[in-house]
């Protein structure tokens, strides 16, 4: 509930998504960032690679403080 989901494919690593991935400090992908109501990106949350669903939940619960 409230939660906006957006996805960047950034596979073709064209200028496009290079400019995307420096702007967030994201090495490449698969990688989720967070952000919070205020727009702000939730630092050191961030999820890089394969995640158990459970420490998922866990990790997103903590990152907002659920």
């Amino acid at each position: 509930a409230d939660t906006v989901v957006l996805q960047a494919d950034v596979t073709a690593n064209v200028e496009q998504d290079q400019e995307l991935l420096k702007r967030f400090g994201v090495f490449g992908p698969p990688t989720i960032i967070f952000f919070g109501t205020d727009g702000q990106l939730r630092h050191g949350y961030e999820v890089v690679g394969f995640m158990k669903a459970q420490d998922f939940i866990d990790h997103v619960n903590h990152a907002f403080g659920s």
